[in-house]
C-alpha cells in the first residue's frame, strides 16, 4: 500500500516510512511519486475537512501524529512486519540497501560498528541505518498501541 501525505502530515509520513510503507510528502520534489504510476495508486492522507477530496483520500481525525499512525494502521489493516520495519529511508522514502561493515567504517561511531553486524544505507541521501535499541522500543510501543486498539474494537 502506498500513501501521499499532505505537507502538514510530515511526522505521520516519517512513521509510515519507518514501518516500511512507501509514503511521499506533498510538495517535496525529491519524493514525487513515479510518473509511471497510475492515477490513484496512492491513498491520499489529509486533515483538510472543508475540501472534498478524491475517492481515494482518507480524512484523519486526530492532530497527534502517533494517533494518526494508529488510525492508519488500524483503518487500512496494515501489517507491522519485522521484515519491512526500517526498510525505507525515514527522510527521503527510498528503499534502503544493505551494506557491509567495511562500507560504513569511519561513518558511524566505533562502538556502533563493533556492536552491530547489519547496516543499511539510503541510496539517495546516504544516511546509514542499523538496528539499535530504538528498534525494540518502537516494536514494543507499536504492539501496545495495536493491542489497545484491538481491545477497544472488540467491545
Amino acid at each position: 500500500m502506498k500513501f501521499l501525505a499532505e505537507r502538514m502530515l510530515g511526522r505521520l509520513a516519517k512513521w509510515l516510512r519507518i514501518l516500511g510503507y512507501d509514503t511521499v510528502l506533498e510538495g517535496r520534489p525529491d519524493m514525487e511519486p513515479n510518473l509511471e504510476e497510475e492515477d490513484g495508486a496512492r491513498i491520499i492522507l489529509t486533515r483538510r475537512r472543508k475540501k472534498p477530496g478524491p475517492s481515494h483520500a482518507y480524512l484523519l481525525h486526530s492532530d497527534d501524529p502517533m494517533e494518526q499512525l494508529k488510525e492508519v494502521v488500524v483503518t487500512f489493516r496494515l501489517p507491522v512486519d519485522d521484515a519491512t520495519i526500517f526498510s525505507r529511508c525515514s527522510v527521503c522514502n527510498r528503499a534502503l540497501v544493505e551494506v557491509s561493515k567495511a562500507e560504513v567504517g569511519g561513518q558511524v561511531p566505533d562502538y556502533v560498528l563493533a556492536g552491530h553486524g547489519t547496516f543499511c544505507r539510503c541510496p539517495l541521501c546516504r544516511r546509514i541505518y542499523w538496528p539499535g535499541s530504538h528498534l525494540g522500543r518502537m516494536k514494543k510501543w507499536l504492539a501496545g498501541v495495536l493491542q489497545a486498539e484491538e481491545k477497544n474494537g472488540s467491545k
